[in-house]
């Protein structure tokens, strides 16, 4: 099922590791609906900017599939309550940058994290980024070192959000 002009459900349920706990992943509609948001706030727009698919390499998780990839105990790929995590990368990495600058650029108050990851030759390698939650709003950071220590680059101050389910303002 088609998500967005770019993007279908079925690219959101992937491992490359362990493609058979990622087949097993259910999506239910609230999951659907932070697809959306996340496909038509922040992901959708760069991807026809830049003309290049974007290669999800990470979306929701099971607990099972989260827990093998040593995923966080509460990854926001485990879709929790409002939370929703999504990891992709581009045959051309070199334009991952400039998808960071986008989306940091177009997207602040759509964004909870973006990541740009880089590989050990300081390439970059993949982005993680999430919708806001209590947790996280509209924080930019650079990861040159595996996951062990994130660079901040910019967090906005006093940021809210809106729960997309109640529509209550937090």
């Amino acid at each position: 099922m088609k998500i967005t002009k770019y993007f279908s459900e079925s690219e959101f349920k992937v491992s490359a590791e362990y493609p058979d706990l990622a087949k097993e992943i259910d999506l239910f509609w609230p999951d659907l609906v932070k697809l959306f948001y996340m496909c038509s706030c922040i992901l959708e727009l760069p991807r026809g900017f830049y003309k290049e698919p974007f290669l999800i390499t990470s979306g929701k998780r099971s607990p099972e599939l989260n827990f093998a990839v040593g995923g966080a105990k509460l990854s926001d790929h485990l879709f929790f309550e409002l939370s929703c995590a999504v990891d992709f990368t581009m045959r051309d990495k070199n334009k991952l940058f400039k998808v960071y600058s986008w989306i940091y650029t177009h997207c602040h108050y759509s964004v909870g994290e973006l990541i740009l990851y880089f590989d050990r030759k300081w390439k970059p390698h993949f982005i993680h980024v999430s919708l806001p939650t209590e947790k996280h709003h509209s924080e930019f950071y650079f990861d040159y070192n595996r996951g062990e220590n994130f660079d901040l680059i910019d967090k906005l101050p006093g940021t809210i959000y809106i729960d997309i389910f109640t529509k209550e303002v937090r």
